[in-house]
C-alpha cells in the first residue's frame, strides 16, 4: 500500500532526549510505516521504529512545548522533545489513523516526584 504525502509528517528541530539521545537535535518523521529520527548535528545517529514495535505513546507538556514518549517492545522508552501543539496534533493523527496507536496526554505533577 502506497503512503500518501499527507500520511507522512516531517518536523525539524526535534530533540532526542533521555538516556538514548542525550539531547541531540534532528529531524523527526512519522509515516504509516513507523517513526524515524535523524540527527542534524553531524553525529550520524539515526533511529527507525517500525509499526509493530510500538506499544504505547504519551504526550507530556514541557513548558511551552510537548514531548512524545514512545515505548517499544522490550520496554525501551524514546523521548522526542520540542513539538509545538499543532505539530503534536499532526503526529497524533498519523499515529492514530495510520498506525492504530492511541496517544494519551500525560499530566506531570507540579508537586513531588514525576
Amino acid at each position: 500500500q502506497q503512503a500518501r504525502m499527507e500520511d507522512t509528517v516531517s518536523i525539524q528541530k526535534i530533540y532526542l532526549g533521555g538516556k538514548v539521545g542525550g539531547a541531540d537535535m534532528g529531524v523527526f518523521k512519522v509515516s504509516p510505516h513507523g517513526i524515524g529520527w535523524r540527527s542534524s548535528s553531524g553525529s550520524g545517529q539515526k533511529i527507525a521504529i517500525e509499526e509493530r514495535e510500538m506499544k504505547r505513546a504519551n504526550w507530556v507538556r514541557v513548558s511551552e512545548q510537548f514531548q512524545l514518549r514512545l515505548e517499544i517492545s522490550g520496554g525501551t522508552i524514546y523521548k522526542f522533545d520540542g513539538f509545538q501543539k499543532s505539530q503534536s496534533e499532526k503526529v497524533s493523527h498519523v499515529l492514530n489513523k495510520k498506525l492504530g496507536l492511541t496517544v494519551k496526554n500525560e499530566e506531570l505533577s507540579t508537586k513531588g516526584w514525576n
